[in-house]
């Protein structure tokens, strides 16, 4: 009967260990040190499980999100390069260009000409939602992290038409949509006092599972 109180200790003990180890910014650091991956690691396989058996379920997000960060870093930007490449190009305009070329040498200046063309000619679209520009895979990791680093600061990039925002539009009409299929039916409102839909979109961790486990190529395909 007390089990689940060692549990929730245990989580408690170890989150707050986790959270001051892996919480600050390690992230730019070219190598870990054996702690800091030891930590990530035991975040991974012991403290996420403990949160999701628990119903923590945004406790275990964050937990998978920061180690998936630390100890998967050129993964981690791929996902998040297929989510956000387009509004990286948007909110920082020619000056990503230049930082792509100068990470670069051996790139032809006509090759890196070709490469900042107007962002608006190189974003296709699937079912109304934006495709990452194809050159941007080739990106070094540094400029990709610095990128997504300059954009999360502008409060602006949220407004900007992107993957993400096109997953969200998708998911709040589909929460909507569900929410009036329920309300309508009469019977089970007679039954119930009141019903409650819970939405989310996937964490980077989860997406990057799904894409390997369905040989998937796109964020649009898991």
């Amino acid at each position: 009967g007390e089990l689940w109180q060692y549990d929730v200790l245990l989580l408690c003990i170890g989150y707050v260990v986790y959270y001051f180890t892996i919480s600050k910014n390690y992230y730019d650091l070219p190598n870990l040190n054996r702690h800091i991956v030891a930590t990530a690691r035991e975040a991974f396989h012991v403290y996420s499980p403990i949160a999701h058996i628990l119903g923590m379920h945004k406790l275990k997000s964050e937990i998978e999100t920061n180690a998936f960060r630390l100890l998967y870093k050129r993964q981690y930007f791929a996902i998040m390069a297929l989510r956000y490449a387009d509004t990286i190009h948007k909110t920082l305009g020619s000056s990503l260009d230049e930082k792509l070329r100068e990470s670069n040498g051996k790139r032809s200046d006509k090759d890196s000409s070709a490469n900042s063309d107007d962002v608006s000619t190189q974003i296709t679209h699937r079912h109304g939602i934006p495709i990452r520009p194809k050159y941007l895979r080739t990106a070094p990791e540094s400029v990709a992290h610095q990128a997504l680093q300059d954009m999360f600061e502008d409060n602006n990039y949220q407004d900007i038409d992107t993957i993400d925002n096109g997953m969200k539009n998708v998911l709040s009409d589909i929460t909507s949509q569900l929410k009036r299929i329920l309300h309508e039916d009469t019977d089970l409102m007679n039954d119930v006092s009141s019903t409650i839909v819970y939405s989310r979109i996937k964490e980077p961790y989860s997406l990057w599972r799904k894409m390997l486990k369905l040989h998937s190529k796109h964020v649009l395909q898991a």
